[in-house]
């Protein structure tokens, strides 16, 4: 695998090997060291807006819980409520401050995790449907985004451009078994026409664990 980083001054060039089977072990039976070459293997394209999960599907297909497996993932009738998330970059001198739904996103909210609330039995403010559901997905007291038991949410993520009129990339991770990468791409996201591409793709949806 070979990837480089295409903002912020310099790239920066790094490289992985991913092994699915045991692990390589040299003559002497001592595990194998991978070192990066000397030069790019490839020459990556400067600008591709194409995305690879449509080209991507899961190693294993059926999981040891059936409900898992690769063809299950819900689809747009099944999904029960939207949640828009999107991101601006914001300026305010002199830092530079993420903006999510138009709140601004600090390290000091919550002041501690919502679980150890609970368990400390404190007054605090927690997270609210009500509230969410009036503001796009978003409490805007807790900065939660909360969800009912039983609920498919479809969470689209909007990267928007900056208060300078540029656009950063910003990486995401997910945790949870119940979570499918059902898709990107460039422009506003219609559900449809993502379906539309699962359907005529060579790809099926990864259920992110």
């Amino acid at each position: 695998m070979q990837l480089e980083t295409r903002d912020h001054g310099n790239r920066c060039h790094s490289y992985a090997v991913i092994n699915y089977g045991n692990r390589s072990v040299d003559a002497t039976g001592v595990a194998a060291k991978y070192y990066p070459p000397v030069d790019s293997v490839i020459t990556l394209p400067e600008l591709d807006r194409e995305f690879l999960e449509y080209k991507l599907r899961p190693l294993v297909n059926n999981y040891s819980n059936p409900v898992y497996a690769s063809d299950d993932f819900p689809t747009a009738e099944e999904v029960t409520r939207r949640i828009n998330v999107t991101i601006r970059l914001a300026y305010v001198a002199p830092n530079v401050v993420y903006h999510l739904n138009g709140y601004p996103w600090f390290e000091e909210l919550p002041k501690e995790p919502y679980l150890v609330s609970i368990i400390k039995n404190d007054t605090i403010e927690f997270p609210s449907m009500e509230r969410a559901i009036a503001n796009d997905g978003l409490d805007p007291v807790s900065r939660a985004f909360p969800a009912q038991i039983g609920e498919v949410l479809e969470v689209v993520v909007r990267n928007t451009a900056s208060d300078r009129g540029t656009l950063d990339n910003h990486p995401w991770h997910v945790h949870g078994e119940h979570v499918w990468h059902i898709g990107s791409g460039i422009g506003e996201y219609d559900s449809a026409a993502n379906e539309a591409k699962w359907a005529n793709s060579t790809g099926k949806p990864v259920r992110r664990e």
